[in-house]
């Protein structure tokens, strides 16, 4: 919402999807940038499965950032719109 009154251009939304004992709630920060009707979506880390699915119902484009072409490859089968094929070397930025 914040994004929003800062600015009237487009904008995307990043969503890390990281291994945890305890993941976040992946579906509602899903619902939430659906809500607020974000239209693109860039996702990283492990395997964004059902959050793609939920996001592409929802008419949202979805890039995620791969470091292996296996991992590119699964994207490709889960439905996204985009690759972002980065090295390896670019953890942690």
């Amino acid at each position: 919402k914040r994004c929003r009154t800062l600015t009237k251009n487009p904008f995307g939304v990043n969503l890390t999807l990281l291994p945890a004992l305890v993941p976040p709630d992946y579906a509602a920060y899903a619902r939430a940038i659906i809500e607020e009707g974000v239209t693109i979506v860039e996702t990283a880390g492990n395997s964004p499965g059902p959050v793609i699915t939920q996001l592409k119902r929802a008419g949202v484009t979805v890039l995620h950032k791969c470091t292996t072409i296996r991992h590119a490859q699964s994207a490709v089968k889960l439905g996204v719109d985009f690759l972002s094929i980065d090295g390896f070397e670019c953890a942690g930025h």
